[in-house]
């Protein structure tokens, strides 16, 4: 399936559309959480996100049907040791799961970074390590297994969880 990623917008659709997406229980489950976002508290984020300059948000629709919203991606920019990092983060629809989606919106993210030189050095993903959908996804687009780790308490699973550090460095002259 061939997608169109468009930055998030402050409009009500937008807004509708994220807060579905994240309400969705396979995004609330791998997120960590146990239930949806409370609106009101959502619509807060929602506008947070809207105003920040340190991260990117887009969704992602069907190019053959564009009012059919597919996900959301979004990049974070943080620093370290003098290296602009992009932490990635998506979320497809469960009724889309095993198009390619997630893997068109990781290729994206890839493009979009490789093309604006300023926005960071390297892409990072956390992923639950029994994540393989996700750890495909991202392997499949380049990036690559590092030694890195981290542990996090997610209540959907009622346990602390490992996270593995996914990594692709850009080759820039």
């Amino acid at each position: 399936m061939e997608i169109i990623c468009r930055p998030l917008s402050n409009s009500s659709e937008d807004f509708l559309r994220i807060y579905k997406l994240k309400s969705l229980a396979n995004d609330i489950y791998w997120s960590g959480y146990i239930n949806p976002p409370d609106k009101i508290n959502f619509a807060n984020w929602f506008n947070i996100q809207l105003t920040r300059t340190d991260r990117k948000i887009w969704l992602s629709f069907d190019y053959c049907s564009p009012e059919k919203c597919l996900g959301y991606c979004y990049l974070t920019f943080e620093s370290e040791r003098n290296c602009k990092i992009g932490i990635i983060s998506i979320g497809v629809d469960s009724r889309f799961k095993g198009n390619g989606i997630g893997s068109a919106m990781v290729n994206f993210l890839v493009n979009y970074t490789c093309g604006d030189y300023s926005s960071a050095d390297v892409l990072r993903a956390w992923i639950v390590n029994d994540n393989y959908p996700s750890i495909n996804c991202f392997l499949k687009n380049g990036f690559i297994k590092t030694s890195r780790t981290k542990e996090l308490f997610y209540e959907s699973f009622g346990k602390t969880v490992m996270l593995d550090c996914y990594e692709f460095k850009f080759q820039r002259s």
